[in-house]
């Protein structure tokens, strides 16, 4: 949250240095920066879990160091499908959650104070009108940040959705309670909004349109290379030995064998009670690491 405070401080900033010469352009602009901030914020933890995590950390004996210090972080051994459902559920979410509150609240402590500041005022003297006028200006922007919420909203259900099919699921509950939220918003805590024609939705089509396409490839590689379900077809249709229990050799299968004493001094554990001769790793070693 303070990130997009930030971002978007810095690309109103960027924007306006750029000096567009009609509001059109300067609307575009601003949207296209805004989106790639909002996107790198919201979704850059999803692509490392994803498509980076535990895909770089070597092997028993052989670790992958981040400047020769850091190991690389490694995946659950349940992989790293059902990390990636965790982070989008508590990212999605969280920020459904978030965003609808501040909604509410914001415009409503500021309303609040400017009522508490006027209370010299006689109630009666105080019109109608001029109660309208103290209320939160719609903005220049017009629903520019309804359609940031919307688009941000949309790649969540369409990026990742090959990890977590509920995800549609609780956009539809929130845009039930959105609905609600911005219809009282809009006629409580703001003054009326001057209309505006529009031909389309402008640039946000564009994205919508970019984010659709690389949906297909960001699923398609989810399913590939983070979840198993090519390895277990594989295994179910190839290698299945007994024809009842068709993947009841699938673990052992897709894990790969390390001797114990092939494990340099510094990786070795100094209590080895139980006296294991070899570990079990979900990898496929090279050739000269299984002698």
């Amino acid at each position: 949250m303070i990130l997009n405070f930030l971002y978007e401080r810095i690309a109103i900033w960027i924007t306006d240095m750029e000096i567009p010469r009609t509001h059109y352009e300067y609307e575009n602009r601003l949207t296209m920066k805004m989106f790639l901030f909002q996107f790198v914020n919201y979704y850059s933890s999803c692509f490392y879990v994803a498509f980076f995590k535990g895909k770089f950390v070597g092997y028993p004996g052989s670790y992958t160091y981040m400047f020769n210090r850091w190991r690389n972080e490694e995946c659950d051994p349940a992989g790293c499908l059902i990390e990636l459902t965790t982070q989008l559920t508590i990212v999605m979410a969280g920020k459904q959650i978030w965003g609808n509150i501040q909604e509410a609240i914001v415009p409503w402590i500021y309303n609040w104070w400017g009522r508490r500041k006027a209370r010299s005022n006689p109630e009666n003297l105080y019109s109608r009108w001029e109660q309208d006028h103290d209320l939160q200006s719609f903005g220049a922007l017009g629903l520019f940040y309804e359609y940031l919420e919307m688009v941000i909203q949309f790649g969540f259900i369409t990026l990742f959705v090959a990890s977590f099919p509920l995800a549609p699921l609780l956009a539809l509950m929130n845009n039930i309670l959105e609905i609600r939220v911005d219809s009282w918003k809009l006629t409580t805590q703001f003054r009326r909004p001057v209309a505006a024609k529009a031909h389309s939705i402008g640039i946000w089509q564009e994205i919508l349109n970019g984010m659709a396409i690389l949906s297909v490839v960001t699923n398609a590689f989810i399913v590939a290379f983070t979840s198993d379900m090519i390895p277990r077809l594989v295994y179910y249709y190839a290698y299945f030995a007994d024809p009842d229990l068709p993947m009841s050799g699938y673990i052992n299968n897709s894990l790969s064998v390390f001797q114990i004493s092939d494990f340099p001094v510094k990786h070795k554990s100094e209590q080895n009670t139980v006296k294991f001769t070899s570990c079990r790793l979900v990898a496929i070693l090279p050739f000269y690491a299984l002698y």
